[in-house]
């Protein structure tokens, strides 16, 4: 069977369409954060689990940064990488594409079918490309695998709808069962009149103390609590990071927080900002 080419919808706005471009702009990512070079040598390890942003690099590129530099240390393997549906078009409540190849300037993106399909026997689920087609979410964190490990590497793009809490929970276990790295996509609080969200008066100190409310949660494994804040919230990946967070209680995860950030480090405008953090679990 002919694998489907899934565009680049992301390339030219959420990131750099040129190749070169491309690559300056990860370098630029690191330069900026971490400061340090992504690792050449690697452990013969994994790492269990990622929380990544997905905006334009411009604004998230740096703390993503934060959390590729963590994988850099390890060695590659299938990457699930699961993403929250900004468009709300979708088939399954849980999304999982299993026959395609996604392409971004750095080239094409195989998905791992054999894990795939695994995973939509164990939950029940048919494959759902539509999902997939017109959302960002899962596409911005493939440049950033593509610039550490080349071809190297697969995915299981996994978009998630309106998935229940026992869902995600199942969504979870079923993910600690593979052999495999979990990337949960997501941005954090989204507030002022753009996002319809704006129940803060300081929004700089009352958005900071939210978000580590929440990255507090994550790092305690505090799944059923998380997604309740999460329910209350603009962060936009909570079901994504919620079924992370189930998988890395199964497998005890060990989480460690690296950085946060918000577009307003950029536009220096606090009337519209998102917020972003990068964690990790060994």
């Amino acid at each position: 069977m002919a694998l489907y080419a899934r565009e680049a919808i992301g390339a030219g706005t959420f990131y750099p369409e040129d190749k070169e471009e491309l690559l300056r702009t990860i370098n630029d990512c690191y330069d900026k954060g971490v400061k340090k070079t992504p690792y050449k040598k690697r452990d013969k390890e994994y790492l269990k689990g990622l929380i990544c942003p997905h905006a334009g690099y411009v604004y998230s590129g740096m703390t993503a940064a934060y959390s590729y530099y963590e994988l850099s240390k390890h060695e590659p393997r299938t990457f699930v990488i699961i993403g929250p549906n900004h468009t709300g078009i979708s088939i399954e409540s849980i999304s999982v594409m299993h026959n395609a190849k996604w392409k971004t300037p750095l080239g094409d993106v195989l998905i791992d079918r054999d894990v795939a399909e695994v995973l939509l026997n164990s939950l029940k689920k048919n494959p759902d490309h539509l999902a997939h087609m017109n959302e960002h979410s899962i596409e911005v964190q493939l440049p950033f695998l593509q610039a550490l490990y080349g071809s190297e590497f697969k995915i299981v793009p996994i978009m998630i709808s309106n998935a229940s809490l026992d869902e995600l929970k199942l969504l979870g276990r079923e993910l600690s069962k593979l052999n495999a790295t979990i990337i949960a996509s997501s941005d954090f609080t989204h507030h002022g009149s753009f996002y319809g969200y704006e129940p803060f008066r300081n929004v700089k100190v009352e958005m900071y103390d939210h978000d580590m409310k929440a990255i507090n949660l994550i790092q305690k494994l505090k799944v059923n609590e998380f997604h309740a804040l999460g329910e209350k919230s603009t962060i936009c990946g909570y079901k994504p990071i919620t079924a992370l967070m189930q998988a890395m209680h199964n497998l005890r995860g060990r989480p460690k927080f690296l950085n946060y950030s918000t577009s307003s480090d950029v536009t220096r405008d606090y009337s519209n900002v998102v917020s972003y953090a990068g964690l990790v679990f060994k």
